[in-house]
C-alpha cells in the first residue's frame, strides 16, 4: 500500500490512481479533480504533488489533451516545487537531488545534463521548481524525476515556506489596486527601487525584509509568474524566461482590469 500524503489546503484528498483522462469538453472538468480554488503555489492543479504528475509513459488528462499527428498536446502549465533536504549527491550515472514537497513526499530528481551542469543555487534549504515535470520509476525501482535540460529548471535561495509566502504577497498586489507592504501588510506606495515589485511601508520594514529579499530581489519577476501561473491562459508551454513576460502582460491585464472596476 502506497504511503498518503498531505491533502491541500482546499481540502482535497489525494488517492493514488492511474492516469486521469480528459474525454469530453472543457467545462465538463469543474470538480476537485481538475480544479482548485487556492491561489498561487497552494493550487494543487498548478502545482501538483509529485503522486499527480504525469508519468512519462502514461500522460495524465490532467495536463495533456492527448495526441496529434503524434506529438502529446498539453492542456494547462504546471510547475513541481519542492524543497531540497540533502545536498546534490556525487554523481555515479548522474547527479541527484533529494526533495520535499509540501505534501510530505520525499523523491529524488537525477540530472542527465550536457556535461553535468546544474542549476545554480542546489543545495539544502533552498527551492527547485520544474516546469511540465513528469515522473518516471527508475532500474533501481525507484520513483523520481529524470531532468535532462536545466531550461526548465530553476532553484531559489529561499525555503519552500518562503516562497510561497513571496508568492502570496505578489498575488495580493497583482489583484488590489492598493499595494501591500511585504513586511507588515500595510497599505503603501513605496517600492524596491530594484525589482519594483517588492513594497515596503518604510524604512525599518525594509530592513527587518532584507535579509530575504536581498536573495530573492532579482528573482521577483520569475516569482510573480509562479504566483499568476494558475490564472494565466495557456497557450504554449513556457519556459522560465517566457513566463516572466506573459506573467508581466498578465499582471498589466489585471491592473487594468483594477483600474476600470474602480471607475
Amino acid at each position: 500500500m502506497s504511503r498518503s500524503i498531505l491533502p491541500c489546503s482546499c481540502g482535497y484528498l489525494f488517492e493514488e490512481s492511474g492516469p486521469i483522462f480528459r474525454d469530453g469538453d472543457d467545462d465538463e472538468y469543474d470538480g476537485p479533480l481538475f480544479n482548485c480554488p487556492e491561489k498561487g503555489l497552494a493550487n494543487h492543479i498548478t502545482y501538483p504533488p509529485f503522486r499527480r504528475l504525469s508519468d512519462e509513459y502514461q500522460p495524465s488528462g490532467l495536463y495533456y489533451r492527448g495526441w496529434d499527428s503524434g506529438i502529446l498536446q498539453p492542456a494547462i502549465h504546471w510547475c513541481f516545487v519542492g524543497e531540497i533536504i540533502a545536498d546534490v549527491l556525487p554523481p555515479v550515472m548522474s547527479s541527484v537531488t533529494t526533495l520535499r514537497t509540501r505534501f510530505g513526499e520525499e523523491m529524488i530528481v537525477a540530472w542527465y545534463t550536457d556535461n553535468g551542469v546544474l542549476p545554480a543555487n542546489m543545495k539544502k534549504g533552498n527551492t527547485l521548481c520544474i516546469l511540465y515535470a513528469e515522473r518516471k520509476q527508475f532500474l533501481d525501482g525507484r520513483n523520481g524525476i529524470r531532468q535532462e535540460s536545466i531550461g526548465h529548471a530553476y532553484v531559489f535561495p529561499c525555503t519552500y515556506e518562503q516562497l510561497r509566502a513571496e508568492t502570496h504577497h505578489l498575488w495580493r498586489n497583482a489583484h488590489e489596486k492598493a499595494k501591500h507592504c511585504f513586511q507588515c501588510n500595510k497599505a503603501t506606495g513605496s517600492r524596491c527601487g530594484k525589482c519594483k515589485l517588492a513594497y515596503y511601508c518604510s524604512t525599518e520594514c525594509q530592513s527587518a525584509a532584507w535579509g530575504l529579499h536581498k536573495k530573492l530581489c532579482g528573482d521577483e519577476a520569475k516569482i510573480l509568474g509562479l504566483a499568476l501561473m494558475p490564472e494565466m491562459p495557456f497557450g504554449d508551454q513556457l519556459s522560465w524566461v517566457t513566463l516572466v513576460t506573459e506573467a508581466k502582460e498578465f499582471a498589466k491585464t489585471l491592473a487594468e482590469s483594477s483600474d476600470v472596476s474602480a471607475n
